[in-house]
């Protein structure tokens, strides 16, 4: 065989191995796709008969020994996405990336005891659970494996990965249902500003002990009355009460939570467009009281937002009054124990001996600053500080006032649009 042949041959053997691997490389993709499709359909409540289903666990190697299945969903925070590797090419790398991360961490930990399988679906992590323990126990097993999961991501990557967790769903044509719940439960998750790094379903049902209520149809007349009144405070001090009867005296199921927030959403709306009779277009466009309640997306969001319309409408209504001296005090006493982990609004108004609700809507209404924005400020301040000067983010948060690392953590993507441990490492 002469030269020329030899490397001819030697070419054809080359594309011919190049050829091989695309064609595993796309077997091994469409191979992925039909089996996050079956996974899909699991979820989505499509009708798989008894014989599809042995079928593809057996095509895609799949063992569920057991009926019993439980569904989380997984919520990556963005800063574990960029916090993944710096030099990764873009955002969608970074995200598969992370994705891939969490998906073997989550498999590992949960299917330590149990069968567990990470899919994408509609473009979220799900984790489905082939209960293989004692039901009495499972539970109680599994979110100890999700609490462990999630404390690995804060550890590793000063980041929170949270889970919400279905019931246990006997048959594989529940599993649908056990995915609406942990959907379900996400929303609840965010309505309420829950930040526990796992929640289960069956945890947030109805309390048995009494609760004040208030009627809507009653509550909208008195609303509407203070209104039309002009006694805003009266109004705004209606609209807590609301709030606080329907929400913070017990847990009500998902459901009935979700009932009452649009009930009260609606509620406000049609009362907050009376606003036209009382003031100018100008200042109601400049206001976009609808649009506010609107797009709150929490219970702790609407009130914010409500406190916002009030305070607009009473400064329009009302001369600005001339700053009290009891604001400086209050604020020098901020300045003086803002590393006290127990400093909040109502320590400091039980200190200078005011109205909690009273101290705060003046110090917003005197320095545009509520008390609790001002602590916090006051303690991202001495941390960015001591971070800067070495001292790790363990040892800083006693220092600053923090007991938690959570809290930390959201004080500081909320004020620096960053974290504690990105700050450090960038100031090292």
């Amino acid at each position: 065989m002469d030269d020329s042949t030899a490397l001819e041959l030697r070419r054809l053997q080359q594309e011919n191995e190049a050829l091989k691997k695309q064609l595993e490389e796309s077997q091994k993709l469409a191979d992925n796709m039909s089996r996050e499709s079956f996974f899909v359909d699991l979820m989505g409540n499509h009708r798989i008969t008894p014989e599809e289903y042995q079928n593809a666990l057996q095509e895609f190697h799949l063992d569920f020994p057991t009926e019993r299945f439980v569904v989380m969903r997984i919520e990556i925070n963005p800063d574990l996405i960029t916090q993944m590797d710096s030099n990764l090419a873009d955002n969608q790398e970074s995200l598969r990336f992370a994705r891939f991360v969490v998906r073997n961490v989550t498999e590992d930990l949960l299917g330590k005891k149990n069968r567990c399988q990470v899919v994408l679906v509609n473009g979220e992590l799900v984790a489905l659970i082939n209960v293989l323990e004692d039901p009495e126990t499972a539970m109680a097993s599994l979110q100890a494996a999700a609490e462990e999961a999630s404390r690995t991501f804060e550890l590793h990557y000063d980041s929170l990965v949270t889970y919400t967790v279905s019931n246990i769903h006997e048959g594989y044509r529940s599993i649908s249902a056990a995915y609406q719940e942990a959907q379900s439960l996400v929303q609840y998750r965010c309505m309420v500003g829950e930040d526990a790094r796992v929640m289960v379903y069956d945890q947030h049902t109805e309390q048995n002990f009494p609760k004040e209520r208030v009627e809507h149809f009653e509550f909208e007349h008195q609303l509407g009355n203070c209104m039309r009144t002009g006694d805003y405070e009266a109004a705004r001090n209606l609209v807590h009460r609301m709030l606080n009867a329907e929400f913070n005296h017990t847990r009500p199921s998902i459901q009935i939570f979700m009932i009452r927030a649009y009930g009260i959403i609606n509620d406000l709306l049609h009362v907050l467009d009376g606003l036209e009779e009382s003031f100018s277009i100008d200042f109601l466009m400049e206001l976009q009281a609808g649009p506010r309640i609107v797009n709150a997306a929490s219970i702790a969001d609407i009130s914010r937002e409500m406190d916002y319309i009030f305070d607009a409408i009473i400064a329009q209504q009302q001369t600005r009054e001339e700053e009290p001296a009891w604001i400086q005090r209050v604020i020098d006493y901020m300045d003086d124990n803002f590393t006290d982990p127990n400093l909040n609004v109502t320590s400091v108004a039980e200190a200078m001996d005011i109205n909690p609700v009273y101290l705060s809507r003046m110090l917003k209404k005197c320095r545009n600053i509520r008390p609790l924005e001002y602590i916090h400020q006051k303690r991202i301040e001495k941390a960015k500080l001591l971070l800067g000067q070495g001292v790790t983010v363990k040892d800083t948060l006693s220092l600053v006032g923090y007991s938690s690392a959570l809290t930390m953590n959201r004080a500081f993507r909320k004020f620096e649009n960053t974290t504690p441990g990105t700050f450090y490492r960038e100031k090292q």
